[in-house]
Protein backbone atom coordinates (compact mmCIF):
# COMPACT_ATOMS: atom_id res chain seq x y z
CA UNK A 1 0.00 0.00 0.00
CA UNK A 2 2.74 2.40 0.94
CA UNK A 3 4.65 1.72 -2.42
CA UNK A 4 1.69 2.28 -4.19
CA UNK A 5 0.79 5.92 -2.67
CA UNK A 6 4.88 6.56 -3.22
CA UNK A 7 4.24 5.46 -7.02
CA UNK A 8 1.59 7.95 -7.34
CA UNK A 9 2.86 10.63 -5.94
CA UNK A 10 6.00 10.15 -8.18
CA UNK A 11 3.71 9.89 -11.10
CA UNK A 12 1.91 12.66 -10.47
CA UNK A 13 5.17 15.11 -9.88
CA UNK A 14 6.99 13.63 -13.22
CA UNK A 15 3.48 14.80 -14.94
CA UNK A 16 3.53 18.56 -13.33
CA UNK A 17 7.10 18.47 -14.76
CA UNK A 18 6.00 17.55 -17.68
CA UNK A 19 3.89 20.26 -18.06
CA UNK A 20 5.57 22.77 -16.41
CA UNK A 21 8.84 22.28 -19.15
CA UNK A 22 8.64 24.06 -22.62
CA UNK A 23 9.83 21.24 -24.76
CA UNK A 24 10.89 23.60 -27.48
CA UNK A 25 12.96 25.61 -25.22
CA UNK A 26 14.73 22.12 -24.35
CA UNK A 27 14.93 21.65 -28.57
CA UNK A 28 16.36 25.14 -28.46
CA UNK A 29 19.33 24.26 -25.72
CA UNK A 30 20.12 21.04 -26.76
CA UNK A 31 20.75 22.31 -30.40
CA UNK A 32 22.87 25.30 -29.23
CA UNK A 33 24.80 23.16 -26.73
CA UNK A 34 25.79 20.92 -29.78
CA UNK A 35 26.78 23.40 -32.24
CA UNK A 36 29.39 25.07 -29.73
CA UNK A 37 30.39 21.82 -29.11
CA UNK A 38 30.50 21.16 -32.85
CA UNK A 39 32.45 24.78 -33.36
CA UNK A 40 35.01 24.18 -30.82
CA UNK A 41 36.33 20.66 -32.65
CA UNK A 42 35.97 22.69 -35.64
CA UNK A 43 37.84 25.29 -34.28
CA UNK A 44 40.34 22.62 -32.83
CA UNK A 45 40.61 21.10 -36.29
CA UNK A 46 41.47 24.35 -37.68
CA UNK A 47 43.91 24.83 -35.26
CA UNK A 48 45.74 21.47 -36.16
CA UNK A 49 45.31 21.84 -39.90
CA UNK A 50 47.30 25.01 -39.12
CA UNK A 51 50.15 23.31 -37.12
CA UNK A 52 50.15 21.03 -40.09
CA UNK A 53 50.80 23.29 -42.62
CA UNK A 54 53.41 25.12 -40.53
CA UNK A 55 55.24 21.94 -40.16
CA UNK A 56 55.20 21.49 -43.86
CA UNK A 57 56.37 24.59 -45.00
CA UNK A 58 59.46 23.92 -42.38
CA UNK A 59 60.26 20.40 -43.86
CA UNK A 60 59.78 21.49 -47.49
CA UNK A 61 62.00 24.65 -46.44
CA UNK A 62 65.25 22.27 -44.72
CA UNK A 63 64.51 19.91 -47.64
CA UNK A 64 65.00 22.28 -50.13
CA UNK A 65 68.15 23.44 -47.89
CA UNK A 66 69.41 19.73 -47.56
CA UNK A 67 68.88 19.16 -51.44
CA UNK A 68 71.15 22.04 -52.03
CA UNK A 69 73.69 21.14 -49.70
CA UNK A 70 74.13 18.03 -51.11
CA UNK A 71 74.20 19.48 -54.97
CA UNK A 72 77.11 21.57 -53.86
CA UNK A 73 78.85 18.87 -52.13
CA UNK A 74 78.42 16.54 -55.53
CA UNK A 75 78.95 19.46 -57.40
CA UNK A 76 82.32 20.02 -55.68
CA UNK A 77 83.43 16.29 -56.24
CA UNK A 78 82.70 16.36 -60.43
CA UNK A 79 84.49 19.43 -60.95
CA UNK A 80 87.79 17.26 -61.46
CA UNK A 81 85.68 15.45 -63.89
CA UNK A 82 84.82 15.58 -68.05
CA UNK A 83 82.11 13.67 -70.20
CA UNK A 84 83.71 12.63 -73.22
CA UNK A 85 80.73 11.78 -76.01
CA UNK A 86 82.16 9.93 -79.35
CA UNK A 87 84.79 7.82 -78.17
CA UNK A 88 84.51 4.08 -80.08
CA UNK A 89 83.64 1.25 -77.72
CA UNK A 90 86.46 -0.71 -79.20
CA UNK A 91 89.32 1.73 -77.77
CA UNK A 92 90.51 2.39 -74.70
CA UNK A 93 89.24 5.70 -73.19
CA UNK A 94 91.90 6.96 -71.18
CA UNK A 95 94.64 6.23 -73.97
CA UNK A 96 91.73 7.97 -76.75
CA UNK A 97 91.76 11.00 -74.57
CA UNK A 98 95.63 11.27 -74.08
CA UNK A 99 95.66 11.23 -78.37
CA UNK A 100 93.29 14.29 -78.71
CA UNK A 101 94.75 16.56 -75.92
CA UNK A 102 98.56 16.08 -77.58
CA UNK A 103 96.36 16.13 -81.15
CA UNK A 104 95.10 19.93 -80.07
CA UNK A 105 98.35 21.16 -78.96
CA UNK A 106 98.57 19.73 -75.28
CA UNK A 107 101.77 18.06 -75.70
CA UNK A 108 102.37 17.49 -71.87
CA UNK A 109 99.05 16.02 -71.52
CA UNK A 110 100.18 12.36 -69.93
CA UNK A 111 98.21 9.23 -69.25
CA UNK A 112 99.15 9.84 -65.68
CA UNK A 113 97.00 13.05 -65.78
CA UNK A 114 93.66 10.84 -65.86
CA UNK A 115 92.87 8.94 -62.66
CA UNK A 116 90.24 6.87 -64.00
CA UNK A 117 87.66 6.83 -66.72
CA UNK A 118 84.77 4.67 -67.28
CA UNK A 119 81.89 4.31 -69.57
CA UNK A 120 78.25 4.77 -68.39
CA UNK A 121 75.42 2.83 -68.91
CA UNK A 122 74.69 -0.80 -70.45
CA UNK A 123 75.92 -0.96 -74.08
CA UNK A 124 74.36 -1.47 -76.78
CA UNK A 125 75.04 -2.27 -80.08
CA UNK A 126 76.04 0.62 -82.71
CA UNK A 127 76.06 2.96 -80.01
CA UNK A 128 79.01 4.51 -77.94
CA UNK A 129 78.71 4.87 -74.43
CA UNK A 130 79.44 8.18 -72.79
CA UNK A 131 82.76 8.54 -71.11
CA UNK A 132 84.02 9.79 -67.67
CA UNK A 133 87.05 10.82 -67.08
CA UNK A 134 88.94 12.18 -64.11
CA UNK A 135 91.68 14.02 -64.25
CA UNK A 136 94.40 14.55 -61.44
CA UNK A 137 95.59 17.65 -61.59
CA UNK A 138 92.23 19.57 -62.24
CA UNK A 139 94.33 21.95 -64.21
CA UNK A 140 94.82 19.52 -67.15
CA UNK A 141 90.95 18.73 -66.94
CA UNK A 142 90.61 22.67 -67.43
CA UNK A 143 92.90 22.87 -69.87
CA UNK A 144 91.67 19.78 -72.21
CA UNK A 145 87.80 21.43 -71.92
CA UNK A 146 88.96 24.99 -72.92
CA UNK A 147 89.95 23.07 -76.38
CA UNK A 148 87.26 21.37 -76.64
CA UNK A 149 85.88 23.29 -79.84
CA UNK A 150 89.30 22.01 -81.35
CA UNK A 151 88.70 18.63 -80.67
CA UNK A 152 85.10 18.56 -82.04
CA UNK A 153 86.12 19.89 -85.60
CA UNK A 154 89.16 17.86 -85.72
CA UNK A 155 87.75 14.36 -83.97
CA UNK A 156 84.16 15.02 -83.90
CA UNK A 157 84.23 14.28 -80.13
CA UNK A 158 82.35 15.78 -77.64
CA UNK A 159 83.95 17.30 -74.24
CA UNK A 160 81.10 18.32 -71.76
CA UNK A 161 81.58 19.22 -68.24
CA UNK A 162 80.16 16.16 -65.68
CA UNK A 163 76.79 17.83 -63.91
CA UNK A 164 75.08 17.22 -61.07
CA UNK A 165 71.86 15.35 -61.91
CA UNK A 166 69.98 18.59 -60.39
CA UNK A 167 72.36 21.26 -62.16
CA UNK A 168 71.75 19.54 -65.59
CA UNK A 169 67.92 19.70 -64.63
CA UNK A 170 68.87 23.30 -64.23
CA UNK A 171 70.12 23.86 -67.67
CA UNK A 172 67.60 22.30 -69.43
CA UNK A 173 65.11 24.02 -67.43
CA UNK A 174 66.72 27.31 -68.64
CA UNK A 175 67.19 26.36 -72.45
CA UNK A 176 63.44 25.60 -72.41
CA UNK A 177 62.79 28.75 -70.93
CA UNK A 178 64.98 30.70 -73.81
CA UNK A 179 64.27 31.25 -77.56
CA UNK A 180 66.15 29.07 -79.90
CA UNK A 181 68.49 32.00 -80.01
CA UNK A 182 68.82 32.68 -76.82
CA UNK A 183 69.84 29.60 -76.02
CA UNK A 184 73.61 30.14 -76.09
CA UNK A 185 72.96 32.30 -72.61
CA UNK A 186 72.46 28.93 -70.61
CA UNK A 187 76.23 27.75 -69.89
CA UNK A 188 78.10 26.31 -68.13
CA UNK A 189 81.53 27.43 -66.05
CA UNK A 190 83.52 25.25 -63.20
CA UNK A 191 81.09 22.64 -63.49
CA UNK A 192 78.00 25.31 -62.73
CA UNK A 193 74.83 26.27 -64.27
CA UNK A 194 75.72 29.93 -65.55
CA UNK A 195 72.94 32.23 -67.45
CA UNK A 196 74.03 35.66 -69.22
CA UNK A 197 71.34 37.66 -68.58
CA UNK A 198 72.89 41.13 -70.25
CA UNK A 199 75.95 41.49 -72.64
CA UNK A 200 78.49 41.54 -70.04
CA UNK A 201 76.63 40.03 -66.81
CA UNK A 202 75.88 36.68 -65.72
CA UNK A 203 75.73 34.89 -63.11
CA UNK A 204 75.63 31.35 -61.41
CA UNK A 205 72.25 29.47 -60.96
CA UNK A 206 72.48 27.51 -58.14
CA UNK A 207 68.35 26.18 -57.89
CA UNK A 208 65.59 26.54 -59.67
CA UNK A 209 64.51 29.73 -57.69
CA UNK A 210 66.97 31.54 -59.20
CA UNK A 211 65.70 30.76 -62.05
CA UNK A 212 62.88 32.73 -61.33
CA UNK A 213 64.60 34.79 -59.47
CA UNK A 214 66.27 36.18 -63.33
CA UNK A 215 62.60 35.97 -65.21
CA UNK A 216 63.10 33.31 -67.26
Amino acid sequence: MMFKMHDHRIRQQTASLRSNVDENAVVDVLCRAVMESIEKRLLSIEVCLAIIEQNQVVIQQNEMVMRNDMNKRERHSRQFNLRIIGIPENEEPTKVTVTLAQTVGLSNFLKQDIEISNRLGAKNKGENRVVIARFHPRVKRCALLVKRKDIKQATNIVVYEDLTRIDKQILDEIRRRLDVTDKKYALTRNGRVMYKYEENKAAFINTFEDIDYYGL
